[in-house]
This record gives structure tokens, C-alpha cells and sequence, in this order.
């Protein structure tokens, strides 16, 4: 599969969690840079996300969830 976003375009992102952010993109800081990924599960602290192109995506499977609180926002559209 290949990359959802791709290399110059912009992402809009709002703080605002949706309702039901299952299948949502996020972007979040992981080691001082900022990520873009799809969650795939939550609970009340965390996120598990995995990248589109898994073949060669770095997301939980390799750095595990991702803190509710390094997350920047959510993307709402991709221009």
C-alpha cells in the first residue's frame, strides 16, 4: 500500500478528539519528530496506530502506543 500523505502536502489538524477516533490520523511527537498515523485502537490513556504503508511504516509495532498526550492534533483534511 502506499503512503496516504504524500511528500508536499499539508495536513489540517484540529486539538479536538472526534467522537470515535478508530481509523482516525493523528499526528503526534515521537524522539523529537512529528508522525502522522492511522489509530487502530484506544483507551483512556493511549493509542496503537499503524502507518498505511506497513511494509515500511515505524508506528506501534515497533516504538508500542502512543500517549494521549503527545498527540498534536487530528487531521481533518489533506491538501
Amino acid at each position: 500500500m502506499f503512503p496516504t500523505i504524500k511528500s508536499g502536502q499539508f495536513v489540517v489538524v484540529r486539538k479536538k478528539p472526534p467522537v470515535n477516533p478508530i481509523g482516525k490520523l493523528i499526528v503526534f511527537e515521537n524522539q523529537g519528530l512529528l508522525k502522522i498515523k492511522r489509530i487502530k485502537m484506544s483507551d483512556h490513556n493511549n493509542f496503537w496506530v499503524l502507518g498505511d504503508n506497513l511494509e515500511f511504516s515505524q508506528d506501534s509495532r515497533h516504538f508500542g502506543a502512543v500517549s494521549k498526550q503527545v498527540v498534536k492534533g487530528f487531521v481533518i483534511k489533506v491538501i
